[in-house]
């Protein structure tokens, strides 16, 4: 008569399947992974809009082009309103 010795196996992958808890546990991974994916997914799309609704255009129509040192004004210098708004105009600044 031959004696069996029973090995108890490691229940593995699918045998911690059957777990509700592992269920569950899984079941709330993947609604969480796939609720970040849509909130991360829309916030996408709506700012690639709008970076390409910038990119689209004159990216540098509104930007000064100042290259040089600014002129003075001092205190007791003659001059407009006028004549330094045309100063800043042929500086390359726009309203």
């Amino acid at each position: 008569m031959a004696i069996k010795i029973k090995i108890p196996r490691a229940k593995g992958f699918r045998g911690s399947l059957k777990s509700p808890f592992v269920r569950a546990g899984l079941a709330a991974f993947l609604i969480v992974c796939i609720c970040l994916f849509g909130v991360f997914s829309y916030y996408y799309v709506k700012y690639q809009k709008i970076v390409e609704k910038k990119m689209s255009g004159q990216i540098f129509a509104n930007t000064a082009k100042i290259f040089a040192a600014p002129a003075s004004i001092g205190l007791g210098d003659v001059n407009t309103p006028e004549a330094i708004a045309a100063e800043l105009r042929r500086s390359g600044y726009t309203e």
